[in-house]
């Protein structure tokens, strides 16, 4: 409570008491039924109109206060560069799909390179670097998440379906690496000084990768980056047989 309030208080006060009161015979300024109602009002004005005589004394600041934008934790995009480190994998113009394609024997369930070499699995890289933009925070750590959209993709020979990648541990074969290991999906926050190459590998089901009923007729799964603020970027990988024989 403000010292002015107090004082109105303490002079609503005085009046009642005097009211009712003569001083050395001198009979009393107010009636006791007037120094009740001045002196109630007083005490009432102290406890309750205080704050609004304050803002008529109070003038308009129209200075609009400076605010800095940051980025939450989740709000920044990212540039990303896919590339292929292996030789089976070719990445196309648009940098948007990867194609994996092998030849089949087809009586032994085995698969090898476009060129009759021992197979080797896909193996997918990221570099991923945080956009910069005037309301991005550079002491932030910005989360980017990562996954293989439908990992229990499978392939069919036109009778039965087969798992496209080997599981073990419990885990499908798709293992991140780059910023430690985890399978399927994953994540990881960049400042903006930071750039990251992540790795993905796919480990391929020989059997079920020869057992496509169709050469030239993929199937397709697909990887994706996001944040949690809309943004995203999806990136399509497609097996495919070029050739069988038995």
């Amino acid at each position: 409570m403000e010292m002015i309030d107090i004082g109105i208080i303490l002079i609503g006060l005085i009046v009642i008491a005097v009211g009712f009161k003569k001083i050395k015979g001198v009979k009393a300024p107010l009636s006791p039924m007037w120094s009740v109602i001045i002196g109630g009002a007083l005490i009432l004005g102290g406890l309750y109109g205080t704050a609004n005589l304050s803002d008529l004394w109070t003038t308009d600041d129209t200075t609009t206060p400076v605010s800095t934008i940051v980025d939450t934790g989740d709000c920044c995009e990212f540039d990303i560069t896919p590339s292929v480190s292996s030789s089976e994998a070719t990445l196309n113009s648009d940098e948007t799909k990867f194609t994996v394609s092998a030849y089949a024997n087809t009586t032994a369930h085995t698969i090898t390179e476009n060129d009759n070499t021992t197979w080797v699995n896909p193996v997918l890289q990221f570099v991923i670097k945080p956009e910069i933009s005037t309301s991005t925070d550079t002491t932030t750590a910005y989360p980017i998440y990562y996954e293989v959209t439908n990992p229990e993709l499978t392939s069919s020979d036109g009778t039965d379906t087969y798992k496209m990648f080997t599981k073990s541990g419990g885990n499908r074969q798709l293992i991140w690496s780059g910023d430690g290991t985890s399978y399927v999906d994953g994540t990881s926050a960049l400042v903006v000084t930071d750039n990251l190459t992540l790795t993905l590998t796919m480990t391929c089901s020989q059997d079920s990768f020869s057992r496509m009923e169709n050469t030239y007729d993929p199937v397709t799964c697909y990887i994706r980056f996001y944040n949690t603020c809309g943004w995203s970027e999806t990136y399509e990988v497609d097996f495919m047989l070029v050739h069988t024989y038995t």
